[in-house]
This record gives C-alpha cells, sequence and structure tokens, in this order.
C-alpha cells in the first residue's frame, strides 16, 4: 500500500478500462483448516492456484451432487451494477471477470486430477464441467440483468495453458470447453 487510491493510480496512468466484478453475499464458508473459502469452496492461494481442492478425491458423480455449489442469487448484483454505472461515463467498463469453466473446475479438483479427469474418466470431468457450466451460466445471465446497460464488455476468463503450453489439445477444447462458452456469450 503506498496511501494511493487505486481508481487515482489508473486515472494518472491514462488506463481507460475498469472492471465491475462479482460481489459474493452469502456465507463464507470455511475449509478444514480453517482458512476462508471463495464461493465455490476453494481455497485461494499464490497466482491462483488453490491450497483447498475440495473435490480433489473426485470418483462418482454422487460426490458432485453433496458438493455445496454456489446459489447464483447470493451475489450482489446490485453493487457490481453500482460500480458498473459508477465508471459508465469515464471509462470502459468489462465484467464479471470472475467467470471460468476449465479453471474453476481446476481449482475444485486440481488441476493434474481434471487433466486425468478429461483423458481417462471423460463422462465424470464432463458432468463437473456440466455443473461448473450451470452455476456460471445462471450467474452471468443475472449479473448481465442487473449490469448490461452499463458494460461496455462482457469479461470471461479461463486458462487453458501453463509455463510449457497448452494443457489439453484442441479437440478436448472443441468438446469440453467451446459450446459451452459460446452458450455463455449467447446470453
Amino acid at each position: 500500500d503506498i496511501g494511493i487510491a487505486q481508481g487515482e493510480v489508473l486515472d494518472y496512468l491514462g488506463v481507460d478500462g475498469r472492471e465491475a466484478p462479482l460481489a459474493w453475499a452469502g456465507e463464507v464458508r470455511k475449509a478444514p483448516g480453517g482458512q476462508a473459502c471463495d464461493p465455490w469452496g476453494t481455497v485461494p492461494a499464490g497466482k491462483g492456484q488453490p491450497a483447498w481442492h475440495p473435490l480433489a478425491h473426485l470418483s462418482s458423480p454422487e460426490q458432485l451432487e453433496q458438493h455445496a455449489w454456489p446459489d447464483p442469487a447470493q451475489f450482489d448484483y446490485a453493487e457490481s451494477a453500482r460500480r458498473a454505472a459508477h465508471f459508465e461515463s469515464r471509462c470502459a467498463t468489462r465484467g464479471p471477470c470472475g467467470v471460468s469453466l476449465f479453471a474453476r473446475v481446476c481449482s475444485l479438483c486440481g488441476t493434474e486430477k481434471t487433466l486425468s479427469l478429461m483423458r481417462f474418466e471423460p463422462a465424470l470431468f464432463e458432468a463437473a464441467i456440466d455443473k461448473v457450466f450451470a452455476v456460471a451460466h445462471e450467474t452471468v445471465r443475472q449479473y448481465l440483468d442487473a449490469c448490461g446497460q452499463h458494460l461496455d464488455i462482457l469479461s470471461l476468463r479461463d486458462v487453458f495453458a501453463g509455463d510449457q503450453g497448452l494443457l489439453f489439445d484442441a479437440p478436448l477444447f472443441r468438446s469440453y470447453i467451446k459450446p459451452r462458452l459460446a452458450r455463455l456469450f449467447e446470453l
């Protein structure tokens, strides 16, 4: 902290874009180690790598049903809309920013487990990404209902590569990710 508000720094640097992120208003759960979880039940650690993967031992569809998935109604869309409206007249506003599909499955299961599921248990991977997609789709829909008139850019983020290159090949992307992303962008 250098004693200058982030917005002032961005204005000084001439950055003409701002985010209107999702704000969680639901209960903050705790991981077994006592750390606060994000709405998905994971504990983010450095560089976006979760320290707690609640579905690290995923082996059945029943485990997916038992997981406490975030309720899209528990996000504070009014706060996101307030932030988007605040920047609308002077900046390109983007959001919701924190929505991902593949990276979210990785945060729930761990990257190695997720890649293993994609290759060796595709039906279970597809069930997991479908659960993530269902929450993401409804969240983005409600976000756009609340903020759409103030947004310039629908911003969705995901991770498909690491330091050594792509995490999976194009046919897997086309099979699992592309159709779901297309449905999000149709909103």
